[in-house]
Order: C-alpha cells, then sequence, then structure tokens
C-alpha cells in the first residue's frame, strides 16, 4: 500500500505541476492566508442545482493538503480578481473543488 500512496503523492504533485493555471492566495473565514497556492479554473463545470437541472457554473480546483476545510466565508484571489466560495463541488481528498462566484 505505501508504494501506491508514494506513487498517487507523485502523480498528484505532476498534476499540479504541469496542469495548474498558476498560483493564488487561499483566504480562509477564519484563519491566516495561504499565498502560493496551485489552482485549476474551470469556466464551465456541470453541475446538478438543488431542482435537479444541468447547469454551468465556475469552479477552482485547489490541493486539499495546502488549505484545509472549507468554510462559507473563504475566498481565493490571483492578483486583483477575488473569487468567493459558493458551494462544495467534490472532495476526493486530494483536490477540493468549489463553485465560485
Amino acid at each position: 500500500m505505501a508504494f501506491f500512496d508514494q506513487y498517487a503523492h507523485r502523480l498528484n504533485q505532476a498534476a499540479i505541476d504541469y496542469l495548474s493555471d498558476g498560483t493564488g492566495t487561499y483566504h480562509p473565514g477564519n484563519g491566516r492566508d495561504v499565498s502560493g497556492v496551485p489552482y485549476q479554473l474551470n469556466l464551465t463545470f456541470e453541475t446538478i442545482d438543488s431542482q435537479g437541472f444541468s447547469v454551468r457554473v465556475r469552479a477552482l480546483t485547489l490541493p486539499k493538503d495546502q488549505i484545509g476545510e472549507l468554510g462559507e466565508y473563504d475566498a481565493f484571489t490571483v492578483g486583483d480578481r477575488k473569487w468567493r466560495f459558493n458551494g462544495l463541488l467534490e472532495d476526493d481528498g486530494y483536490f477540493v473543488t468549489f463553485e465560485v462566484t
């Protein structure tokens, strides 16, 4: 099992190094800012709303080990652009994807 964990870590690091859209600053609602966080922005993430309809939303994917648990008042900035947390979409334990406004 240790081999698989090492392989998964290397694969996740490769995804961060080669597929990220850059780095930004994570602003938790109740904690210290974390700078240098790699992110991936998806402008057409498809999800299901509360009424069962398929909708497209803006989403950010961040490495979970750098940000911890998401909160209602969290935000993420890149330069002067700020995205606010609007709901969790996916969490696989390594990366977390959330809707932003």
